[in-house]
């Protein structure tokens, strides 16, 4: 799956989104950074820090595994290792530890993205 397009609200958080074609059954990867100070800037990422996320989720929204702030000892760390604030393109990769809510946990190994930022109000 690759990731088409960021969606970018206001400068703090990126929400990166790679969405399944209509009518597939694959499922639905997400990553949320909240970068500080109203700039997005290359740099690591925690999910246990608020507002930054990982989630892969069935179509119908059943989540298969994540790692977020509000879970303690699963972490995954996001790496943004370039963003071209000319051309709105950001790139990185992501690894760590993520969870299921059957409480069974999941590496998450080697994931990268690259993507361009669509500004939504």
């Amino acid at each position: 799956m690759k990731v088409g397009t960021i969606l970018y609200a206001g400068g703090a958080r990126v929400d990166v989104a790679g969405l399944p074609t209509s009518g597939s059954s694959h499922p639905i990867f997400a990553l949320s950074i909240q970068f500080p100070d109203n700039n997005i800037v290359p740099g690591t990422y925690a999910t246990s820090d608020i507002g930054n996320n990982f989630s892969l989720t069935k179509s119908n929204g059943d989540v298969i595994f994540a790692a977020t702030s509000l879970e303690q000892g699963n972490v995954v760390t996001i790496q943004v290792t370039a963003y071209d604030s000319i051309k709105q393109v950001i790139s990185g990769t992501f690894s760590g530890l993520s969870y299921n809510y059957e409480g069974d946990n999941a590496p998450v190994t080697h994931g990268n993205f690259k993507a361009t930022l669509t500004k939504v109000n």
